[in-house]
């Protein structure tokens, strides 16, 4: 019942972020871009397009194998019922598809049905601060339009606003409205009584995949991380001729 909750839910997110006309823009992958730099450490997301998150950070991670991951953690409400904080974890997969641009990636999150988008590192200096832009092209069969998505990373919890400018001033300006700042105030990273939710785990459970790894929480408790979920980019559960609609009602056909 609480997996058929939480999938429910999911399915029925709805999606927040503009719809622009055409295909997406060519971001410029940072030049000669080291992954080993970026992906050392935690990195704290003070600004993104269209979210009501808070507490939000970005891990970049290498396997064993090679495989590269973004991990996405959020915190999420303190639970009296729990008597713990919580957060959760979103994992999606990245791949860089030319070696001469490895900052130019392609990446795939499991609750987004219309499939890959582009992933581009366009600027960090790897110690304080770093922009990571999401873009997806969407045929709407006689015409095209893109979704779009950037983050403002920065190594230091607390945002310093000349990072800021710099970061949103190399967005196009049709787009820089739609930078959304994320509350970090509050957000106690180091605390040791976490109960931690793989997201991940939880898709697992509902394909049955993985049954026996689905924590032991309520359908509340479900509702609080499916309401955190509800219009990300990353977890758009729209379909093609949902988008269509969606571009019809904002003119862009």
């Amino acid at each position: 019942m609480r997996v058929s909750c939480l999938l429910l839910t999911l399915v029925g997110a709805a999606f927040s972020h503009e719809i622009y006309p055409g295909k997406c823009p060519d971001f410029n992958p940072m030049k000669e871009f080291s992954w080993e730099k970026f992906s050392a450490g935690q990195w704290f997301v003070t600004q993104k397009f269209s979210t009501k998150s808070t507490c939000l950070t970005y891990e970049f991670k290498t396997d064993n194998i090679g495989f590269k991951t973004i991990e996405q953690i959020r915190q999420l409400p303190y639970s009296k019922d729990v008597g713990v904080d919580h957060e959760y974890k979103y994992t999606g997969k990245l791949y860089a598809p030319s070696e001469a641009q490895p900052a130019k990636m392609v990446v795939r999150f499991p609750l987004n049905v219309a499939g890959e988008a582009t992933f581009v590192v366009t600027d960090t200096d790897y110690e304080t601060y770093g922009m990571a832009c999401t873009c997806q092209d969407v045929d709407l069969f006689l015409t095209w339009a893109h979704r779009i998505s950037c983050s403002i990373l920065q190594r230091a919890k607390e945002e310093d606003p000349e990072i800021t400018k710099k970061l949103k001033d190399t967005v196009e300006e049709k787009y820089a409205h739609d930078f959304d700042k994320i509350n970090q105030a509050d957000c106690d990273y180091g605390r040791e009584k976490t109960w931690k939710i793989d997201v991940d785990k939880i898709l697992g459970s509902v394909t049955g995949a993985d049954k026996d790894s689905i924590p032991a929480i309520d359908e509340q408790e479900l509702k609080d991380i499916t309401e955190e979920f509800a219009g990300e980019f990353e977890t758009s559960q729209l379909n093609k001729e949902q988008l269509k609609e969606i571009a019809e009602n904002n003119n862009i056909l």
